[in-house]
């Protein structure tokens, strides 16, 4: 892997030396990738946002035949085939306000079999926290 540098700034980029690490030059790159995450040089996420649609996109082809009208399945076994692939696909790294969002709380509690008895929010919490009672 070759190692890669980035500038963080909302600032026009100006004529910089490349920096060396052990007599190395590390050339400057306008977006790196740093666990999943693809950042760009102005934290915009754009290209985040646009890779994990692909990444998203391609999942959701490969399941079409199981997900489409003309399946066998049934729509809450269809329903939990896109919870457990797609959407985690679309909500890696995503900001934890936008997971936990009290819709999609309430999206696990009504639709989903497996986990619509487990899942409550506490008495004296925020409704955007959950706790799995034991």
């Amino acid at each position: 892997m070759i190692p890669e540098a980035i500038l963080l700034t909302k600032r026009r980029p100006a004529a910089r030396p490349l920096p060396q690490f052990q007599h190395t030059a590390i050339p400057w790159s306008p977006h790196i990738r740093y666990l999943g995450l693809v950042l760009d040089s102005k934290l915009l996420f754009t290209k985040h946002l646009h890779t994990v649609t692909c990444k998203a996109t391609g999942a959701f082809l490969q399941l079409f035949p199981l997900l489409s009208r003309d399946s066998t399945l049934s729509i809450p076994n269809k329903l939990t085939l896109y919870k457990l692939c797609i959407r985690p696909i679309l909500t890696h790294a995503a900001p934890l306000g936008a997971i936990h969002h009290p819709a999609i709380i309430a999206d696990y509690k009504f639709h989903s079999p497996n986990v619509s008895a487990s899942l409550a929010t506490s008495p004296g919490a925020p409704p955007y926290h959950v706790f799995i009672p034991p």
